[in-house]
C-alpha cells in the first residue's frame, strides 16, 4: 500500500502543476512538416511503426481520441499517461463507417483498434504484442495541455521518444499530425496544443500496482444532462457510488475546462451552477472520486471523465411592459406591469441635489405598484425600474416627476391673501388702486382663454404699500380630472386699472404640462386675447404649478408687484 500511496500523491501533486493555455495564443514551439525518414534503431522503428497506427486511429475515431483524455487524466503515476499493457482490453466505443472492420460494430478493445492500423506480415505476427513484450513499460501520454484538449474538435501530433533521446538536447521529436504527414516537433520549446506521446513508462519500479488496487478507481459516471432553470444550470447524472464528484466546466469561447464545485457524498449526484452569464453557452463533464487516509495524507482515486454535455443559459431578462409615477395623495405612487415572480423588482431614485442614481426599493415578492412619501416636492426627481435576479438585469425604464405640495385626493385652492405694490403706482388724486389679474390657461375644450378674473380693491383711500384680502380665490386645482380638464400650470397677468378707453392686447400661454413632465419651462404656446385699459399699468406675469408650494410669494416683474398666496382663504 505504499507504493500506492505514493502513485497517488504523486498524482495529486503532478496532475495540478498544468498551467492554463489557449491554442489561440502565439506558439512557442515548431511543428513542421519534412520528409520522412528510414529509422535503422530498431527501437525507434518500431517505436515509429506505432506512432503512425496511433496517429491513423486518433484520426479517423473520435471514440480513440475521448479513450485517451479520458485514460490519460486518471494519472495512474502522477502524470497525464497510462500504460498500454493495461489498457489493451478496455473497451473503445466506434460507430459504422469509422474503422475498417466488419459493419455494425460499435466497441472494439483499444489493443484492437491500434492491431487495426499496424502493417500485417506474411507470418500474422501480432507486432503490438511483439513491441510489447520486448518494451513492457510502453505507454501513451499527453504530457501538456490535457485538461484543455476536447476530443470532439482537436485532434492532436502523435510523436515518440527515439532511444536516443536526451533531456534539453535533444532537439526535435519525430511524429505524425492530423491529416498523417511526417512532422518534426521542436523538443525543447513546449508546444501550445496537446500532444501525444509514445514513450517508456519512467516510474514503474515505484509504482507495482496490483490489480486490486486499480479496481479502486470508480466508475465513470454516466447519464450525465444539463437543465437550464431560471436563474441556473442543474446538472444531474447516475453513479454507483463513490466519496465526492468532480464539476468541470467550460464556456463557449474558452479553451480550457476549469472545476468549478464539488458534490460530496455518493447519494448527491446533481450540482446546480448558479455562476453563468446570461445567453451563454456552457459545457460540463463529471469526474466521480474515492480517497482515503494514509500516512502520506489523502490518496485519491479518480474515474475518468463523463461524457460531455452543453447547456444554455436562461436569456436575459426582458424589460418591464411600462413604469410611471404620479401624485397619491400626499405621496407618489409608481406602478408597473410586465413583470412576474422570477426576478425582483427595482426602482432606483436620482434626487434634485444627487449625481447619481441610487436604489430605493426591492420586491422580492411581485407586486404592481407602491407609494413612497417624497422629499425635496416641486424639484426634479429622476426615477428608473428594472427586473433582476442572480444571472441578470433587465433594461430599465425611466419616469421623472415634480412631486407636488398639494394634497392630490382633494380640491386644492389658491387665494390671493396679500398684495404688495410700489410708491409709483396711482397718483393721491386718483384715490385707492384698484388692481384686476387675469388667470390665463386652456379651456375645457383645450382652447388658450381667460379663464378666471380676480379683482383687487386697495380699501382705505391712498395706499401704497400692501392690502390683504379674506378668500380671493384665484383657482381650483383638481388632480386626476379629465386631461382636458385640468391644469398642472397657469400664468397670473396683473395689471392696475385706469378708467380710460380698453385696447387689445395679445398674451402668449403655454400649452398644458402633465406633472413629471421633462421640461416644465418651454414647449409650445398659444395665443390669449383680452382688452385691458391704454393706461393700465402692467405688472407683468408669472406663472404657477400645480406642484410649486402654495404658501409663497409670487413677485412680478414691474413696480415692484409681490403676491401672496395660500390654500387658505382667510
Amino acid at each position: 500500500m505504499l507504493l500506492v500511496s505514493l502513485a497517488a500523491s504523486l498524482a495529486l501533486s503532478s496532475c495540478s502543476k498544468e498551467q492554463d493555455v489557449t491554442e489561440e495564443s502565439t506558439p512557442v514551439a515548431t511543428i513542421v512538416r519534412t520528409e520522412e525518414p528510414t529509422f535503422t534503431c530498431p527501437h525507434d522503428a518500431g517505436l515509429n511503426m506505432l506512432a503512425k497506427a496511433v496517429s491513423q486511429a486518433v484520426r479517423n475515431n473520435p471514440g480513440m481520441r475521448q479513450f485517451i483524455h479520458s485514460e490519460s487524466l486518471l494519472c495512474f503515476d502522477g502524470d497525464y499517461d497510462f500504460l498500454i499493457s493495461k489498457a489493451m482490453d478496455k473497451p473503445v466505443s466506434v460507430s459504422n463507417g469509422e474503422v475498417r472492420t466488419r459493419s455494425g460494430l460499435t466497441e472494439m478493445t483499444f489493443g484492437e483498434m491500434v492491431g487495426m492500423y499496424l502493417p500485417k506480415t506474411k507470418s500474422g505476427e501480432d507486432l503490438l504484442a511483439s513491441l510489447q513484450e520486448q518494451y513492457p513499460d510502453l505507454q501513451v501520454a499527453v504530457p501538456i495541455h490535457a485538461g484543455a484538449w476536447d476530443p470532439e474538435s482537436y485532434t492532436p501530433v502523435v510523436v515518440f521518444l527515439p532511444e536516443d533521446y536526451k533531456e534539453f538536447e535533444t532537439e526535435t521529436l519525430p511524429g505524425y499530425d492530423a491529416e498523417g504527414q511526417y512532422v518534426e516537433v521542436d523538443a525543447i520549446q513546449a508546444p501550445n496544443v496537446p500532444v501525444i506521446v509514445l514513450s517508456h513508462n519512467e516510474r514503474m519500479s515505484l509504482l507495482e500496482e496490483t490489480e486490486e488496487e486499480v479496481d479502486q478507481h470508480p466508475a465513470v459516471p454516466q447519464n450525465l444532462s444539463a437543465v437550464c432553470a431560471q436563474e441556473s444550470i442543474l446538472l444531474t447524472w447516475t453513479h454507483p457510488g463513490a466519496m465526492v464528484y468532480f464539476i468541470w466546466r467550460k464556456a463557449l469561447g474558452e479553451t480550457q475546462f476549469q472545476q468549478i464545485g464539488i458534490s460530496s457524498g455518493s447519494a448527491n449526484q446533481s450540482f446546480e451552477d448558479t455562476a453563468i452569464a446570461a445567453e451563454t453557452y456552457y459545457q460540463y463533464y463529471v469526474i466521480a472520486a474515492n480517497y482515503e487516509l494514509t500516512s502520506n495524507g489523502l490518496v485519491y482515486y479518480y474515474s475518468g471523465p463523463s461524457a460531455i454535455v452543453t447547456a444554455q443559459s436562461p436569456a436575459r431578462l426582458s424589460a418591464l411592459t411600462s413604469f410611471g409615477v404620479a401624485p397619491s395623495g400626499t405621496s407618489l405612487r409608481f406602478s408597473w406591469t410586465g413583470g412576474d415572480a422570477s426576478s425582483d423588482l427595482v426602482i432606483e431614485e436620482k434626487g434634485p441635489s444627487s449625481s447619481g442614481y441610487s436604489e430605493i426599493y426591492r420586491a422580492a415578492t411581485w407586486n404592481s405598484y407602491w407609494y413612497k412619501v417624497p422629499s425635496n416636492r416641486g424639484l426634479r426627481h429622476e426615477y428608473i425600474a428594472y427586473r433582476s435576479n442572480a444571472l441578470s438585469q433587465s433594461d430599465t425604464k425611466e419616469a421623472v416627476i415634480y412631486p407636488p405640495f398639494r394634497n392630490t385626493n382633494y380640491t386644492s385652492h389658491t387665494y390671493a391673501r396679500k398684495l404688495n405694490i410700489g410708491h409709483n403706482m396711482d397718483g393721491w388724486a386718483q384715490g385707492a388702486p384698484e388692481f384686476y389679474m387675469k388667470v390665463l390657461g386652456l379651456d375645457p375644450a383645450g382652447n388658450a382663454a381667460v379663464i378666471n378674473t380676480v379683482w383687487m380693491y386697495f380699501s382705505g383711500g391712498y395706499k401704497d404699500k400692501e392690502e390683504s384680502f379674506t378668500n380671493k380665490d384665484i383657482y381650483s386645482w383638481v388632480y386626476g380630472a379629465l386631461k382636458n380638464e385640468w391644469l398642472s400650470r397657469i400664468d397670473l397677468a396683473l395689471y392696475e386699472s385706469d378708467a380710460t378707453q380698453n385696447v387689445t392686447v395679445s398674451f402668449s400661454v403655454p400649452i398644458k404640462l402633465e406633472v413629471g413632465k421633462l421640461d416644465i419651462s418651454a414647449g409650445p404656446t398659444v395665443s390669449v386675447t383680452f382688452k385691458i385699459g391704454n393706461g393700465d399699468d402692467d405688472c407683468g406675469s408669472v406663472s404657477l404649478y400645480y406642484f410649486d408650494n402654495p404658501e409663497q410669494t409670487l413677485a412680478f416683474p414691474n413696480h415692484g408687484a409681490r403676491l401672496l398666496i395660500s390654500e387658505s382663504g382667510s
